[in-house]
């Protein structure tokens, strides 16, 4: 009998301290009367990974975000929030320290999100749509190439959108809202499927493209939103710039209407990369002269009939990716050229220490990981090569 009790206690015990740590890792609160960072304890500041916010955020609790919580956090669930807008800068450049992704859920009644809100540069931050596709301000996602970008993901019970071939689209499939793609290697070439008819604004801003893919909007498209092209950006490495290495093709006989700023372009583009108006757009022969006379459409470098269109064959394993590497607080930053696919760490002694699958331009190696005197990562590219590089 007395095995018995003190059995059940050692199991009631376990069990409260599992509670007790759910707890501390699962918090709820609700915002928007006081400051976030008042309604956590100390200890949950300090262990909570799983945070639900019913209510809303004041511009403080965005900051405490970006600079205190989001470095540890898993997800971060604001579906049932009372915020219909997220403010400029929300998430910009957070800091994060974790190799896992980072999830966070977007309020349901949101409808619109301003400029540089999600520029977290983290590719492994996933920012999951619970209701209808906002409004969006400037540079949404990523302030330019060298910056890696989020991914955007459909909650399973969102009846406004939908996922088709890794991107976001209305639930009819007629708009394209955000396309989750690789630049160099992109899921169906990152085509736009037939039978889309809007092209939402900002969709491809400050997106890359390899010069080796012909960007196809169908025949079927009609309208294109503002900002949907700007900075829409070609990556030539180690080639001469030049028209014939980037194709856009329209198939649509009549020029689709055009948002404000559809094909803005920065001044001074970064080195082995070139925009739209140094492109050439193929067109149906019919619709040739149509297009080069249409306000916008005419800021290519060349217009011609579908007819004069021609692969052209590259060989891009014998391009070599230009890798550099910057040392900053706590960690490397690895940038390329070209797409990296897959980074390995290992010590001296051959141990793999870290693994990720990337599908971006650039990744953060954290320096805690690494083991004294060095380490060295073996960087694979979308285009069959690796590199090699020495972290200390």
């Amino acid at each position: 009998m007395k095995k018995r009790l003190l059995s059940a206690l050692f199991v009631m015990a376990m069990l409260c301290r599992l509670q007790a740590q759910n707890a501390e890792t699962h918090v709820t609160v609700h915002a928007g009367e006081t400051a976030l960072e008042t309604l956590l304890t100390e200890e949950q500041k300090q262990s909570v990974t799983h945070l639900t916010v019913t209510g809303t955020l004041l511009d403080e609790d965005y900051a405490f975000l970006r600079n205190e919580l989001l470095n540890q956090l898993e997800t971060l669930n604001l579906k049932d929030a009372e915020i219909d807008t997220i403010p400029a800068h929300a998430f910009e450049d957070f800091k994060y320290l974790g190799t896992d992704s980072i999830r966070i859920i977007l309020p349901s009644c949101l409808k619109h999100v301003k400029d540089k809100a999600f520029c977290c540069n983290n590719p492994i931050c996933v920012f999951e749509l619970t209701g209808k596709y906002p409004t969006l301000g400037q540079d949404i996602f990523t302030k330019d190439l060298i910056y890696a970008e989020p991914r955007m993901e459909v909650s399973p019970d969102n009846e406004y959108c939908t996922m088709i071939e890794d991107a976001i689209y209305s639930s009819d499939h007629t708009t394209l809202h955000y396309p989750n793609y690789n630049c160099t290697e992109p899921t169906n070439g990152g085509q736009i499927i037939e039978g889309t008819k809007v092209i939402s604004a900002n969709a491809y801003e400050n997106r890359a493209w390899d010069y080796k893919w012909t960007f196809t909007i169908p025949a079927s498209v009609d309208s294109i939103g503002d900002r949907a092209f700007a900075s829409f950006q070609i990556i030539t490495p180690d080639m001469p710039i030049d028209s014939k290495y980037f194709r856009m093709i329209c198939k649509s006989s009549i020029p689709p209407c055009l948002g404000q700023n559809v094909f803005y372009t920065m001044e001074n583009p970064y080195w082995g990369m070139f925009y739209v108006n140094e492109a050439s757009l193929y067109v149906p022969d019919e619709s040739v002269d149509i297009y080069k006379t249409t306000k916008c459409w005419n800021r290519f470098r060349k217009i011609k009939g579908l007819s004069e269109y021609h692969p052209v064959s590259v060989n891009l394993v014998s391009l070599s990716p230009s890798l550099s590497v910057k040392d900053v607080s706590g960690c490397y930053i690895l940038s390329s050229s070209i797409a990296i696919k897959e980074v390995r760490l290992y010590s001296l002694s051959g141990l793999l220490l870290f693994s990720t699958t990337v599908h971006a331009q650039q990744v953060r190696i954290n320096k805690s990981i690494l083991t004294p005197p060095y380490a060295i990562a073996s960087v694979d590219f979308a285009n069959g090569t690796t590199q090699i590089v020495k972290l200390t």
